[in-house]
C-alpha cells in the first residue's frame, strides 16, 4: 500500500461565531462576534469510505486506546476528529517503531 502525506492544514473546519457582551464602558456596551474554530468530526462508518484503508473496527479500537481523539456521541454513533485521525496515519507510517509491545497492549485491549 503506497502512503501519501496528508496535509492536515486541508481538513476542513467549522467555525462558530458566539456572542461577547462588552465589557468597558467606553465601549458603549453591546456585543460583539468572536469565532471559535472547531476540527472536522465524522461519524466511524463516513471515515471508513476514505482511501485509508481502515475498517470502522480499527478506527474505532484505535480511539479506545487512546491513540485518536473520539467518542460516542450516542449509543450508535461513533464520531472521530478527522485531523486527529490523520495525524495518527502519519505518524505511523513515517516510524515502523511506533507499535511497542505496551501500544500493541493499548490497541488491543482499548486501555
Amino acid at each position: 500500500m503506497r502512503v501519501l502525506p496528508v496535509d492536515i492544514r486541508r481538513v476542513p473546519t467549522l467555525g462558530v461565531f458566539q456572542w461577547h457582551k462588552k465589557t468597558c464602558q467606553a465601549c458603549g456596551g453591546g456585543y460583539y462576534p468572536v469565532i471559535r474554530i472547531e476540527d472536522a468530526w465524522m461519524r466511524v462508518s463516513e471515515v471508513e469510505k476514505l482511501p485509508l484503508g481502515m475498517s470502522a473496527e480499527v478506527i474505532t479500537k484505535l480511539i479506545k486506546g487512546g491513540f485518536v481523539e473520539g467518542c460516542k456521541a450516542a449509543p450508535n454513533s461513533t464520531t472521530v476528529n478527522v485531523a486527529s485521525l490523520l495525524e495518527h496515519y502519519e505518524a505511523t507510517s513515517e516510524d515502523p517503531e511506533f507499535w511497542t509491545r505496551e501500544k500493541l497492549e493499548r490497541y488491543r485491549n482499548g486501555i
